[in-house]
């Protein structure tokens, strides 16, 4: 017999409790999904409304079910207001609008065995628009030469910039190489030269400025290729850091122990790790 192909398992994030209210109280639930971001030294998180929806009471009891692919920490906001009741619950309601807000993992233990290929990627990805980065710099020895090289070049550029815009479970790692490829493939239309220097990328309309990468620096190939180089050291401290979170989850796992070799904290991982302390230094 053939065998059948299997549909890839889709998550779901399932929220459920109880209250002190009668039945059809509405109640409006807001996820936030808590993801890092880099500013060039320090991961900070950030939190992101990613779906929202009303829950009636039935027996004193909520639920809410949803697709969930964004695996990350939660908070969890419920909102009980009288815009959102029906006339005979408004009615007997005054006094009663409240809110709550609750912290959860979005995340189950088939999230560890993803990390290492996130890491991966980043670091093919990073070296993948590195290698660009230096052949975009050799065309732009002269104008002649990249009026006949970027035809070549400008395809490449935006498939990196297509990879690196792919969701990432290392997400700062991920939009730091995202930001370095779209100055690379959208400023390359500005690219001037005088004589034979090359200028770099050059605004038509804000009198001839030189452009400036997305963190306000200089615009030149030495500051993108620093960016790129730095994407798989954040990748690497992102990945401490969802060790971190998962040990919070749910105790020490062998697997944690392994994933930690790819990261500079390998030895800190021990079962009496200070966990705050240690995001605190993976963040710094």
């Amino acid at each position: 017999r053939r065998p059948r192909a299997r549909a890839a398992r889709t998550p779901q994030l399932k929220i459920e409790g109880t209250v002190d209210l009668a039945d059809r109280y509405r109640i409006f639930l807001a996820v936030h999904a808590e993801t890092e971001s880099y500013d060039g030294r320090r991961l900070r998180p950030v939190s992101t409304l990613r779906m929202g929806g009303y829950t009636q009471v039935t027996r004193g009891r909520i639920a809410l079910d949803a697709t969930w692919a964004s695996p990350a920490p939660l908070l969890v906001r419920a909102s009980l207001k009288e815009s959102d009741q029906i006339p005979e619950i408004l009615a007997v309601m005054k006094g009663k609008q409240r809110d709550w807000s609750f912290q959860a993992a979005g995340w189950d233990d088939a999230l560890i065995a993803r990390l290492e290929p996130a890491l991966d990627e980043v670091e093919a990805a990073a070296a993948e628009l590195g290698a660009l980065l230096k052949e975009v710099e050799a065309a732009c020895a002269s104008e002649e030469r990249w009026k006949a090289e970027s035809p070549r070049l400008k395809p490449k550029a935006l498939a990196v910039l297509a990879r690196a815009e792919k969701p990432s479970l290392l997400a700062a790692a991920a939009q730091l190489l995202f930001y370095t490829a779209r100055n690379l493939g959208s400023d390359s239309a500005y690219f001037e030269w005088k004589g034979k220097e090359f200028r770099g990328p050059v605004s038509y309309h804000a009198d001839q400025q030189k452009l400036k990468t997305f963190r306000g620096e200089a615009w030149t190939f030495d500051a993108l290729r620093r960016y790129a180089r730095e994407a798989p050291e954040v990748a690497a401290r992102e990945l401490a850091l969802w060790i971190v979170k998962d040990r919070r989850r749910a105790g020490p796992r062998p697997e944690h122990a392994e994933l930690a070799k790819r990261t500079p904290w390998a030895d800190r991982f021990g079962a009496d790790a200070d966990l705050d302390a240690l995001e605190a230094e993976i963040r710094r």
